[in-house]
């Protein structure tokens, strides 16, 4: 006999990846609790000290600590354009991601992104 598949409860997500224009430093145990595995998208940006889409070290820190995987994303504003830009742009993304505790060993990918 067929069970009813309208009747069941669809399975919990094994992986959870969502973006994260805010802070999440407050809500580290409802995103933790999500799924087994987790991953938050978070920004990086030049001169994005005071803007709390780009993510501090402390919350990294702290999704780490709680075995939530971190996506990082360079994002700027403007048309960028040319060699030079985008060397620029890659320094400053690496360093801003070393600022927040990503390893310095190839692992790290930074996706790129402007509006």
């Amino acid at each position: 006999m067929m069970s009813d598949i309208t009747s069941s409860t669809p399975a919990a997500p094994a992986w959870v990846v969502f973006d994260a224009s805010v802070n999440t430093f407050n809500h580290i145990a409802a995103i933790r609790a999500l799924a087994p595995k987790v991953t938050v998208i978070r920004y990086l940006m030049v001169g994005g000290d005071h803007v709390e889409k780009v993510i501090k070290q402390g919350e990294a820190h702290a999704l780490a600590a709680a075995g939530i995987r971190l996506g990082l994303v360079y994002e700027l504003n403007g048309k960028p354009n040319g060699t030079a830009v985008g060397t620029r742009d890659g320094v400053a993304a690496k360093a801003q991601a070393l600022a927040v505790g990503a390893p310095n060993d190839g692992s790290v990918i930074i996706w790129y992104t402007d509006d």
